[in-house]
């Protein structure tokens, strides 16, 4: 019997070609974000393994960021939803949230629950800086 190899969900992380990223990195084109090298000089074969991985992981960073983004907008949610788990975050780290600070990231959010974490990271660091 035969057994297909892949993975059960989501397939295999390729968002670019091994060939093609060795190539570029070789040429000193620094693909990806990776750095750019001497293509005269060239570069040991670990420096190109590790650029190559973070090339990839940075690559699937990037998408789980669009995926959740794309959920999140899919899901719609609403400003109370977004108010309810401000608090919860809030009171997970053990603060007090200003009901005039919370009402402010809702609005400022407008349906973006990534928004509102980081607003909210925002006010805490301000909050933090004055005390």
């Amino acid at each position: 019997m035969v057994e297909v190899l892949r993975p059960p969900r989501g397939g295999f992380l390729r968002p670019f070609g091994c060939g093609w990223f060795i190539r570029e990195f070789l040429m000193g084109n620094g693909p990806m974000g990776s750095p750019r090298i001497d293509p005269d000089v060239g570069a040991p074969q670990t420096d190109i393994h590790r650029c190559y991985k973070e090339a990839l992981h940075r690559a699937y960073a990037e998408d789980m960021v669009a995926w959740e983004e794309g959920e999140r907008i899919r899901k719609k949610l609403t400003p109370d939803r977004i108010k309810q788990k401000l608090e919860l975050i809030c009171q997970s780290i053990g603060i007090t949230p200003d009901p005039k600070h919370i009402q402010f990231i809702v609005e400022k959010a407008g349906g973006n629950m990534r928004s509102a974490e980081n607003t909210l990271e925002q006010v805490c660091q301000i909050k933090d800086r004055s005390l």
